[in-house]
């Protein structure tokens, strides 16, 4: 089929721990591709065979020169992927995209809708550029158009007309040229759903992030994985998505195993009733029945709550780069309905290019709170949140930046993400103890400030102290109000932000389209320090002044400033800064 990395050549180096390969006894297991031990298991030398498995189980390292590797075929679909005769390859991405990277905005388009629009990203140049788009058949949606690139994504309308609405996909072949001698530089491919308008549709914006409902709102996704047989189905349907809604969740992942398929209905019906909370409906335990996710995905697909199919959870961890079954089911949903997203979650840092193609939401879940990386009474130190050192302000960026690499690589760049984030503790396996509050929101602000569109949490019902709770809650309400912003403006380029000093401090920027509002979100993750900082922001060099709202402390509102592209300002310990700049005076108003 092709993608946008049709010719996608997965390399895969092999580790070089011959024990692991050949001598492992069968109760040792995977995660991520590396070995771990399970409890309650006993082998006659468990320490030689901790030692072996530990050593294997450090940050992996290959040599992208090595002549031990093993090539999948050019064409990347569950049919002919050849995978390697060992669990514990670390997949090499080879560089597709050139740095060049095309989507369509807000997918699927309805055959109502008369434009359409490409969304490119160019991140070798700073230069004027020539794009055209044209569908496998020869038919031009986009004549040749100049573009100026300065490493934030850029938007290109096109006429939908002469695309005539189907069920199917289009194969779109996007063509980039230098501007003066027309010379081409690249050339990718990406699909266009044009779908007859009728059933409930669910659309991606690949600009700002959002997801557009059924019911024609906008939202930026945070909510809960929710407990079916714990919770959700215990008393009243109705009343418990109530609860949930009134604690400021849109979303929520109900997590298997349902009780029948009269409950599911009945759980449909009543979100569809409240209005405003979206069910992400799970496969996670029969995504490898075809039958069953064809049944079920005709079943519930013209209920107007349901947002997304969530196809597997972690399906990287056990499976690694062998779970063929995830593109199976994907393809079995898009067929029986282009209409609503799918999506799913990965666990392990080097498996998002593998997976880029199986989904339309690419989630991953770090969970670093409370572990130790050297001992742990199930995992070894391997499993539940990959390569981390338990260090969030860390984790979670290790795992961005490495996802980012490879989905840019393979011209993925411009895939939707959301974060699972950790709100819960474990002490019988990894997880010594919960998040406090204070992390759990550093944790939202970073993932947002990372480029995430959505922040689920697991799990509800939450084992932690009350009092944070009660904050999850209050936190909830502050980032639905804060979308208002951020899915309406576009969010810069990590590159074009300097902070300094840059120990522990994290920024993000979003800027409208017309450049007359500016939303500026800062983290201090120093746990104990006062931070004085100062911040450059490139696109607003040229604006002069702008006046802005501090609106970090809620009822305490205070006027700030950025001149040239400066601002300077300063954050106590583990305080989230809020900030919102325009040409105009500002009028103090409720606190976002």
């Amino acid at each position: 089929m092709k993608t946008s990395f049709n010719i996608l050549l997965f390399v895969t180096f092999l580790l070089f721990c011959t024990e692991v390969q050949t001598e492992y006894p069968t109760e040792v297991k995977y995660w991520c591709g590396k070995p771990y031990i399970p409890k309650n298991k006993f082998f006659k030398n468990i320490q030689q065979l901790k030692r072996d498995i530990n050593q294997c189980s450090k940050q992996a390292t290959f040599d992208s020169t090595s002549k031990d590797s093993i090539g999948y075929h050019d064409t990347f679909s569950p049919s002919t992927i050849r995978l390697p005769p060992t669990r514990e390859p670390i997949p090499f991405v080879p560089n597709l995209s050139n740095g060049y990277t095309a989507t369509f905005r807000n997918q699927p388009y309805l055959s109502t809708d008369s434009i359409g629009s490409l969304v490119v990203t160019v991140t070798n140049t700073t230069s004027t550029i020539v794009v055209k788009a044209s569908l496998d058949d020869g038919t031009e949606i986009l004549a040749a158009t100049r573009i100026k690139i300065e490493e934030n994504a850029v938007e290109v309308p096109f006429s939908l007309a002469n695309i005539a609405p189907k069920l199917k996909a289009y194969d779109v072949k996007i063509s980039f040229y230098t501007k003066d001698d027309g010379i081409l530089v690249h050339t990718t491919y990406s699909k266009l759903y044009h779908l007859p308008t009728g059933p409930k549709t669910v659309k991606i914006d690949r600009l700002y992030g959002g997801i557009f409902t059924s019911t024609n709102e906008t939202i930026f996704p945070v909510g809960p994985y929710v407990d079916v047989g714990g919770w959700l189905a215990k008393g009243n349907i109705r009343a418990n998505l109530q609860t949930l809604k009134d604690l400021n969740y849109n979303i929520i992942s109900p997590d298997p195993p349902y009780p029948n398929i009269s409950f599911i209905h009945q759980m449909f019906q009543a979100a569809d009733e409240i209005g405003g909370i979206y069910i992400q409906y799970s496969f996670r335990h029969e995504y490898t029945n075809t039958q069953k996710v064809f049944d079920q995905v005709n079943q519930f697909k013209n209920y107007s709550s349901l947002l997304t199919w969530y196809i597997a959870d972690e399906p990287d961890g056990e499976q690694w780069t062998n779970a063929s079954a995830v593109f199976e089911a994907y393809e079995v949903i898009k067929r029986v309905d282009p209409y609503h997203p799918a999506a799913l979650v990965l666990n392990c840092q080097h498996s998002a290019a593998f997976y880029a193609d199986s989904t339309d939401i690419l989630s991953t879940d770090v969970y670093p709170v409370g572990i130790n990386t050297f001992h742990s009474t199930e995992y070894s130190g391997v499993c539940g949140c990959d390569n981390c050192v338990g260090n969030f302000s860390l984790d979670i960026p290790k795992r961005t930046q490495k996802y980012m690499i490879d989905l840019d690589l393979i011209g993925r760049g411009l895939i939707v993400k959301w974060m699972v984030l950790q709100a819960f503790f474990d002490q019988n396996s990894w997880w010594e103890r919960a998040p406090t509050f204070q992390e759990i929101r550093a944790m939202w602000y970073i993932s947002i400030i990372y480029g995430y569109k959505g922040l689920m949490f697991w799990r509800f019902p939450f084992i932690l102290e009350h009092s944070t709770r009660d904050q999850i809650t209050n936190l909830s309400k502050r980032i639905k109000d804060l979308s208002d912003y951020m899915l309406s403006m576009l969010q810069l380029s990590p590159s074009h932000i300097i902070i300094s000093p840059d120990w522990n401090i994290y920024a993000g920027g979003w800027i409208s389209e017309d450049q007359k509002t500016f939303l500026l979100i800062v983290v201090n993750d120093n746990k104990e320090f006062f931070i004085n900082f100062r911040i450059t922001i490139k696109d607003l060099i040229s604006l002069g002044l702008l006046y802005g709202v501090d609106k970090t402390d809620c009822g305490k509102e205070s006027q700030v400033f950025i001149e040239n592209g400066i601002f300077e300002g300063n954050l106590k310990a583990y305080e989230i800064g809020i900030f919102i700049f325009g040409k105009m005076k500002p009028i103090m108003e409720t606190c976002v």
